[in-house]
């Protein structure tokens, strides 16, 4: 597949016209090299074409050089065509990127992948605390940041200054700020880089874990997974130069980074920004359509998360009635809508129906795995399914207690899920156990989740070995399994179900919920009890798997994750210390 898109791409160059810089000869560099003239990004109202992309991003790469060779004592070599890649290479050094979503970002993506650097992405939200640990982790040589945030880096730029934080750098590093792109500039760039060989096993991003079984660690992949993980769900979704995703996702985690990013400019298609996500603008933006395009609905492809899904439901049950069915209609225009992070709920999964006519494509995937399981975009969709394996990927379900594979023709036998893929991220950064753990000898990786198969072959998620696996009273319960439950109590907003250490269970399971209703009116209306909902669950559930222990909260005090995962570590934490407002059944 890879090969096949990079002689498409090299179809589309004309190397006869003049050459004016050198580039890594990699099939996402090429891409974002073939359309010169086609739209690539739509950001801040504006729309760049990808001649506009590539010219942005080669003054940044050639600022970038020039900058850390500055720092070092050095001076960047230029070739009679400009600065020459083998003589500046990067050679995998960290650049460390602080931006808000927009094409600034992407510009500086590409500028950090065409310079040789490893690209480190991090999050304007997080706190100083948070960025301290990822640099003095990933120990960046260079920094690229919006002039927006020059000031919330400025004190760690201080302490790596005064060699309080990196001191191996001596205080050498390359700081970059970047501000916005000036819109009085045209998209002209007629000219085509001279693709130079790179070792496709050189690192070229690290995108750090979500931290839900300890401290965060960056997983490192190779030009060569990237493209692969990049390509997996878009070819999947046939996407062509003529589509369009409309990114409201983290720039920061692999769903935002590579399924939404790199996967449609693998395919030279477009991306549209916008940030900060509501539900309000995404259904604004589904029904208006383009401002800039006379209001064509040109929207084809939309990737969301568990949580996106649920305020799209809200917004429109919310929507003024004469107004609903128009807003459904105009989800016509959207080929595919497809959901990862965590399972949707199957209530959920049908009321997206309801509202958009559109039934998810789900998918199941990790940082480290990229895309391992899909549900079809061609076929049936199964709600509370992540679907089947993708080409490439083998798949076994493990049972820890017999030490062998479930296999392949039990139904609803659970086993953790372990995998064989070509996609494999290549190591962890600085952590030479964890690797060693992770990449096993024998080829299959342990993801800790865990996972049964359905009659039709799909397999359905059970959840997080260590989170999402509540062992209480000799029984196992699939916490995911209690939450689709649960969210069809109507005066529930979202939930999540654990289990809390019991001397005589094990664990109990436990139930935190935020309510449809303001905490205090529903706390005080007595319809949102523990009582009520074991009531309620027990016509759905065996006795054993029905709560115990509940916790009403608000949203606010629901502890997630950037792409809205409950972090369930957290939430324990919560509940020792309310446990005064804690409603309890024996």
């Amino acid at each position: 597949m890879a090969q096949n898109r990079i002689e498409q791409v090299r179809r589309h160059l004309e190397p006869n016209r003049t050459v004016a810089y050198e580039l890594p000869d990699s099939p996402i560099l090429r891409a974002i090299a073939a359309y010169p003239n086609r739209p690539s990004i739509t950001a801040g109202g504006r729309e760049y074409s990808y001649a506009r992309l590539m010219r942005d991003s080669m003054r940044l790469r050639d600022t970038v050089w020039r900058k850390h060779a500055e720092v070092n004592g050095l001076t960047p070599t230029s070739g009679a065509e400009g600065l020459r890649f083998a003589d500046n290479d990067l050679k995998e050094r960290r650049v460390a990127l602080l931006f808000p979503p927009g094409y600034e970002n992407v510009v500086a993506f590409v500028a950090a992948m065409a310079a040789g650097g490893a690209v480190v992405p991090l999050s304007p939200s997080y706190p100083q605390a948070e960025l301290s640990y990822f640099i003095s982790d990933s120990e960046p040589s260079v920094f690229i940041i919006h002039t927006s945030l020059v000031s919330k880096l400025s004190p760690i730029l201080e302490q790596i200054k005064r060699q309080e934080l990196l001191p191996d750098a001596q205080g050498k590093v390359a700081v970059i700020e970047v501000g916005d792109s000036p819109k009085t500039e045209g998209d002209e760039f007629d000219v085509v880089p001279r693709f130079v060989e790179l070792d496709e096993g050189r690192d070229a991003l690290f995108i750090y874990t979500s931290g839900t079984t300890g401290r965060p660690k960056g997983a490192v992949r190779d030009w060569r997974t990237l493209y692969t993980m990049s390509m997996c769900m878009s070819s999947l979704f046939e996407t062509t130069p003529d589509d369009k995703l409309l990114h409201v996702l983290p720039l920061h985690h692999a769903n935002g980074i590579v399924v939404c990013l790199l996967g449609p400019l693998s395919h030279s298609a477009q991306v549209e920004f916008m940030h900060p996500f509501t539900a309000e603008s995404v259904w604004n933006r589904i029904v208006s359509g383009n401002p800039l395009q006379g209001g064509r609905r040109d929207v084809t492809i939309f990737a969301a998360v568990p949580t996106i899904v649920a305020r799209l439901i809200r917004f429109h049950e919310e929507m003024a009635e004469a107004k609903k069915d128009e807003a459904t209609r105009a989800w016509k225009n959207v080929r595919v809508v497809t959901s990862g992070s965590a399972a949707v709920p199957d209530n959920q999964f049908n009321a997206f129906k309801r509202v958009t006519g559109h039934e998810l494509v789900e998918r199941y995937g990790s940082t480290e795995l990229g895309v391992c399981l899909t549900n079809p975009f061609r076929g049936a969709r199964i709600p509370g399914s992540a679907g089947l394996p993708i080409p490439g990927i083998q798949i076994r379900l493990w049972d820890h207690g017999t030490n062998q594979a479930v296999p392949e023709t039990a139904v609803d036998v659970p086993g953790e899920i372990q995998v064989k893929t070509t996609a494999l991220f290549k190591y962890y950064w600085k952590r030479p156990e964890a690797t060693a753990e992770f990449l096993r000898e024998d080829g299959w990786v342990r993801t800790g989740d865990v996972a049964a198969r359905m009659e039709n072959g799909y397999y359905r998620i059970l959840g997080r070995e260590s989170t999402d696996i509540i062992k209480t009273g000799g029984y196992k319960v699939s916490a995911l399994e209690c939450e689709r439950e649960v969210l069809d109590y109507p005066l529930v907003e979202s939930c999540a179900v654990f289990g809390l250490p019991d001397d005589e269970y094990g664990e109990r399971v436990a139930l935190a919920i935020v309510p449809k209703d303001d905490l205090s009116r529903a706390a005080q209306s007595g319809d949102l009890t523990l009582k009520k909902l074991r009531v309620f669950l027990k016509e759905r559930l065996a006795g054993y798997k029905v709560p115990t222990r509940l916790l009403l909260l608000n949203e606010s005090d629901m502890p997630r994750t950037a792409l809205g995962k409950v972090q369930k570590r957290d939430l324990r934490d919560i509940f020792k210390r309310r446990m005064e407002q804690v409603d309890t059944e024996m």
